[in-house]
C-alpha cells in the first residue's frame, strides 16, 4: 500500500473551489487511477459598510428609515447584529446573495425610527463568520438626527457663548421622556478640555408622570393547568404609574366584575378572588388601572376549569322507530378534558340496563349509538354517560325511543295576508318517528270546500299563496304528514280577504285604519251635534226664565170699572177720586216638569201693596180653594156681609173689587238667567 499526503500551509482565499488531483499508476502498460476533489473553504468576511450613512448626511427624528448593511468576503454568510451605543438594537433575518465565487455578498436591512435623543449616538452593524474564531468586523456610524422645532425648521443640539467677557454657554437638547425613565437622572456636564479636571455637572431626577402599565398573573400558589370545578382561584394585578393609581377595575370577558361576597366574587386591593370556580368561570380575565394621566390595561389572561362532562342539548330527544328498524342516536358533551369513556343505559321501568358498546362509535366528544327495538319491551328511555378524568357525566343525556306514529301537531302558526296573497309560517314538532311533510288546506266558507292545498318539506314549514281571490272568505287547516297518517289539523280563525291583516293560532288582531277613521270621524261630528243641542237649549232656557219672570204691572184706569186680564185678577184701588192705580198679579205658570227646579210649596206673597193691613188682615180670614192650580181666597157669607158694605161706601178711601184675593205664590226656585 502507497500513500502519498499533500499539505496546503497555509489555505489562502484563492484556494476555493480549486481542484485537487491524485494519480496513482505503477506502470506505463495501463492507464493511471485519478480521483479528484473541489476545496470549499471557510472565509472571514473582508468589510462591513453601512451604505445609508453614505446616502443620508442626516436622519430626521421621529422618520423611520431602512437601514442597510452589507457584508462582503465572508463564506458562509455571516450573522449579523446591529447595535445603538453598544446595546444590541435588534436581530434581523438576513438575506444573503453571491456576487462571484471569491466575493460573497450579505445584506442585512434593519428599521431604525430615531428620536431627538439618538443624536450623536452610535448606531453599529456588525458581521461574524461563526465558523471562523475572531473574524468579526463592524462599521459604526455617528448620528446626526434633526429634529422640527416649534417654528417649523430642523436643528441640532447646539451651544451658544454669549460674550467674550462674561462667558455664558447655553445647550439645549431636546428631550422625549418615556415612563422607563421615571427617577432617573438626567445630567449637564461641561468640561474645558484646555484645563486638566476642569468638568462641573448638574443633575436633575426626573419626575414622570405616566399612564399605567398594568400585568395580571394568577396567584403564585396557584397550577393554572390544574384547575377544576369547586377550587378557588385568585389574580393579582401589577401596576406602574405615576401617580399612583386610583381606581382599578378587573373584567371577565370584557364585561366588568364587581364585588359580591355571596357569589363568590372578592376584591381586595390589588387581588381578585374567586371562589368554587364553575365551568361559566371559564374566560379572559383582565384588570385595567387609572390615574390622572389615563387608563391602562392589561394583556388578558386565560382561565381553563376542568369538568366533569355535560350534555350540550339541555332537554330529551324523542325518537320514533318501527320494529326491527335502527335509529342513530348522538350523544354530544361538554367537558375539559375531551371525555375519555362513553356508557349507555336502557330505562324500562324504572330498571337500567348496560347496553353493548360494540354498536357505539365515539370520537372526541361525540358519541352515537345505534338501537333497533325487537319487541314492545325493548321501548323506553336510553341514557348516555361520558367521562374524563374528571369524573362521570352527573346528569345524561336522554332519549326517548317511542313506537312510530303520526306526527305531532305543528306549532306557534302565524299568519300574514293582503287582498289577495297569504302566508303561514309554523314551527314544526316531533315527527312520529317517521319523515313528515306539511299541508295546508285553504277551505272556503260557507260551503267547506277546499280550493287550496300546498305541501312543503322544509323546516320550519312555511306557505305562500298568490292570486286569491278578493272579497272571499276561507278556513286555514295546516297538518304535520308521515307514512302513519296526519297530525291533528291547526285551525287558524277565519280570514276574509278584503284588506291586510295579522292573526294567529293563539290569538287574533285586526287592524282596520279605516274603521278606526271613520269611527274618529262620527265621533268629532257627535261631540259638535251635542255642543250645537247644548247651545240651543241653553239660549231657548235663557228666553223662558226672562219672559215668566214675576212682573208688576202699574196703569191709571180712568173709569174706575172693573178690569181683568188674562195673566191674573186687578184690584182697582182709589183715594179721594185720584187715578186708580192697577195692580196686576202675573198667574202662576204650570207645573215645571223639569227634575233638575226643586219647586218650593212654602212660601207665598201678596202683591197688593199699599193696602191698610187691618183690611188685608180681614180679606185674608177667607174660605180658600184652588182652580187651575192657582191658590183663589173666598169670603164666607158672614163676612162677606159685613165686608160688603164696607167696600161699597163712597167716601171709603180704598175701593176694592169684590172677588178672590190676588197672591202670587212661588211654585220653585228663581232659575238664572244668565
Amino acid at each position: 500500500m502507497v500513500k502519498n499526503v499533500i499539505t496546503i500551509d497555509p489555505v489562502a482565499r484563492h484556494h476555493l473551489h480549486s481542484r485537487l488531483a491524485c494519480n496513482a499508476s505503477n506502470t506505463n502498460l495501463i492507464t493511471a487511477s485519478i480521483r479528484q476533489i473541489t476545496l470549499d473553504v471557510n472565509l472571514k468576511p473582508l468589510s462591513v459598510d453601512i451604505i445609508t450613512k453614505d446616502e443620508r448626511p442626516y436622519l430626521s427624528a421621529e422618520k423611520t428609515y431602512r437601514i442597510e448593511c452589507r457584508v462582503k468576503g465572508s463564506r458562509p454568510g455571516p450573522t449579523i447584529t446591529w447595535y445603538k451605543n453598544s446595546k444590541l438594537l435588534v436581530k434581523h433575518p438576513v438575506k444573503t446573495s453571491t456576487s462571484s465565487s471569491d466575493s460573497n455578498v450579505t445584506v442585512s436591512y434593519v428599521p431604525f425610527k430615531p428620536s431627538a435623543d439618538d443624536d450623536n449616538s452610535k448606531l453599529t452593524c456588525r458581521a461574524e463568520n461563526t465558523l471562523i474564531a475572531n473574524s468579526s468586523m463592524e462599521d459604526t456610524w455617528i448620528l446626526n438626527v434633526h429634529w422640527l422645532t416649534s417654528e417649523g425648521h430642523f436643528q441640532r443640539k447646539f451651544a451658544s457663548t454669549s460674550s467674550s467677557d462674561s462667558n455664558v454657554t447655553v445647550s439645549y437638547v431636546p428631550f422625549k421622556p418615556s415612563a422607563d425613565d421615571d427617577n432617573s437622572k438626567l445630567t449637564c456636564r461641561a468640561e474645558n478640555t484646555l484645563i486638566a479636571n476642569s468638568s462641573m455637572e448638574d443633575t436633575w431626577i426626573l419626575n414622570v408622570h405616566f399612564v399605567p402599565r398594568v400585568v395580571i398573573h394568577f396567584g403564585s400558589s396557584l397550577n393554572p393547568t390544574d384547575i377544576k370545578e369547586g377550587d378557588d382561584v385568585y389574580f393579582e394585578c401589577q401596576v406602574s404609574a405615576n401617580p399612583r393609581a386610583h381606581r382599578l377595575l378587573w373584567f371577565h370577558n370584557d364585561k366588568e366584575i364587581h364585588h359580591n361576597v355571596t357569589g363568590g366574587i372578592i376584591l381586595s386591593n390589588i387581588s381578585l378572588v374567586l371562589q368554587k370556580v364553575s365551568r361559566q368561570s371559564a374566560g379572559e380575565y383582565s384588570c385595567m388601572a387609572i390615574n390622572t394621566e389615563g387608563r391602562g390595561a392589561s394583556q388578558p389572561i386565560i382561565l381553563a376549569v376542568k369538568f366533569v362532562p355535560i350534555c350540550k342539548k339541555d332537554k330529551d330527544e324523542t325518537f320514533g322507530a318501527l320494529k326491527q328498524e335502527t335509529v342513530s342516536l348522538r350523544c354530544e358533551v361538554d367537558s375539559n378534558p375531551a371525555p375519555q369513556t362513553f356508557y349507555w343505559q336502557f330505562n324500562s321501568a324504572g330498571v337500567n340496563q348496560d347496553l353493548p358498546g360494540s354498536r357505539s362509535t365515539s370520537f372526541g366528544s361525540v358519541s352515537i349509538y345505534n338501537y333497533t327495538p325487537q319487541h314492545d319491551m325493548e321501548y323506553g328511555s336510553i341514557d348516555c354517560f361520558a367521562e374524563n378524568h374528571i369524573g362521570k357525566q352527573v346528569v345524561p343525556c336522554r332519549y326517548q325511543i317511542v313506537a312510530a306514529g303520526r306526527p305531532f301537531p305543528l306549532q306557534n302558526c302565524t299568519s300574514n295576508h293582503t287582498a289577495d296573497s297569504l302566508q303561514v309560517s309554523c314551527i314544526d314538532s316531533f315527527d312520529g318517528g317517521l319523515p313528515q311533510v306539511f299541508l295546508m288546506e285553504l277551505v272556503e266558507l260557507p260551503t267547506y270546500v277546499t280550493k287550496f292545498n300546498i305541501t312543503v318539506n322544509q323546516t320550519p314549514p312555511e306557505f305562500k299563496i298568490f292570486g286569491i281571490e278578493s272579497g272571499t272568505t276561507y278556513e286555514i287547516r295546516l297538518y304535520a304528514v308521515n307514512a302513519k297518517g296526519k297530525s291533528d289539523p291547526v285551525i287558524l280563525e277565519t280570514v276574509t280577504f278584503k284588506g291586510v291583516a295579522k292573526y294567529s293560532s293563539a290569538s287574533s288582531e285586526l287592524h282596520m285604519d279605516s274603521f278606526m277613521t271613520a269611527l274618529v270621524t262620527l265621533t268629532f261630528f257627535t261631540v259638535i251635534l251635542v255642543l250645537v243641542i247644548i247651545f240651543i237649549i241653553h239660549r231657548r232656557r235663557r228666553r223662558k226664565c226672562l219672559t215668566e219672570k214675576p212682573k208688576l204691572h202699574l196703569h191709571h184706569h180712568q173709569d174706575g170699572d172693573d178690569a181683568t186680564s188674562a195673566n191674573g185678577a186687578l184690584l182697582n184701588l182709589s183715594v179721594n177720586s185720584s187715578p186708580h192705580p192697577l195692580v196686576r198679579a202675573s198667574s202662576p205658570p204650570a207645573e215645571d216638569s223639569d227634575p233638575d227646579i226643586i219647586p218650593n210649596h212654602y212660601g207665598k206673597r201678596s202683591t197688593m201693596k199699599g193696602i191698610d193691613n187691618e183690611l188685608f188682615k180681614t180679606l185674608s180670614k177667607t174660605t180658600r180653594r184652588k182652580e187651575n192650580g192657582v191658590d183663589i181666597g173666598l169670603t164666607s157669607g158672614a163676612e162677606s156681609d159685613e165686608l160688603e158694605p164696607m167696600l161699597i161706601q163712597a167716601d171709603s178711601p180704598i175701593q176694592i173689587l169684590k172677588g178672590p184675593e190676588v197672591v202670587t205664590a212661588l211654585h220653585r226656585m228663581q232659575e238664572s238667567c244668565i
